[in-house]
């Protein structure tokens, strides 16, 4: 049921982030003549108007990552807690497998989003002299690599940042939802307690954020100085990533108790 769930939710979301995509690549490419065009002499409304292209192209690629989180909020908003809600409710699958299948859709658009605005960002600044340096930097970095001894670490140093990345990406979902399921288990003001509990989580979690950097900072002052780098990243990474795993947990408890027990769809 799933699987049926992720394909259902992404053809639902699909019809408006992909029009999305489309257009902040297009964007970028006027955006690319435009950039060429700037400094050459131009007549004032010929000039006005690369710069109106240039200024639109930046605020589409803000736009992309906050109309991404937008969609994702709002699809979760109609398809779980408003009227929509009773229907979900009803299907032959669990509310772990209604929020995994929001979670992983939302993961994969949030990741699809970074590489669209990646991408725009090379088709604006496209040069072949660009290309080529950065080709070259490319190649350094892959005969530095394969000249290190210690190959296994570097490989495992980006399979650790890279299984942060997810995690982290699950915990910010589940952070969002947590607070709507709270706020959408009262009887009025939904939308005002969902704000309130996002605050409230964001001040605790900003605290204990804190004094979690504060406990790495005087365990490894010189993690950048000391022979024993390979031990101190994971010694990092194990601590980091297991406040993160916990945050999860205590997100994901909050989201299905609330969709369970509190969720008021009247």
């Amino acid at each position: 049921m799933l699987g049926k769930l992720i394909k259902h939710e992404f053809r639902a979301t699909g019809r408006l982030i992909l029009p999305m995509y489309a257009v902040v690549l297009l964007v970028s490419l006027f955006a690319h003549f435009a950039f060429r065009m700037l400094d050459r002499n131009m007549p004032i409304f010929i000039g006005l108007a690369l710069y109106l292209i240039v200024a639109a192209f930046f605020i589409g690629l803000i736009g992309a990552f906050v109309y991404t989180f937008v969609v994702m909020i709002v699809r979760f908003k109609r398809n779980v807690l408003s009227d929509e809600g009773y229907l979900t409710m009803t299907l032959p699958a669990s509310i772990h497998s209604i929020l995994w299948a929001k979670i992983i859709v939302s993961l994969v658009w949030s990741a699809g989003t970074v590489l669209v605005v990646v991408l725009s960002a090379v088709i604006a600044a496209f040069e072949v002299g660009w290309v080529v340096e950065a080709l070259k930097d490319l190649g350094y970095l892959f005969e530095l690599f394969f000249s290190y001894d210690n190959k296994a670490s570097v490989l495992g140093w980006m399979l650790s940042i890279a299984l942060y990345a997810v995690v982290s990406g699950i915990v910010g979902c589940l952070n969002v939802y947590s607070c709507m399921s709270i706020g959408y288990g009262f009887a009025r003001n939904k939308v005002l307690w969902s704000i309130v509990a996002y605050f409230v989580i964001g001040i605790i979690l900003g605290w204990m954020n804190g004094g979690g950097l504060q406990v790495l900072i005087t365990l490894n002052e010189n993690v950048f100085t000391s022979e024993t780098f390979n031990e101190n990243f994971y010694q990092n990474f194990t601590l980091l990533f297991g406040f993160q795993f916990l945050q999860g947990i205590i997100f994901y408890v909050l989201t299905w108790w609330n969709l369970r027990y509190r969720l008021n769809l009247e």
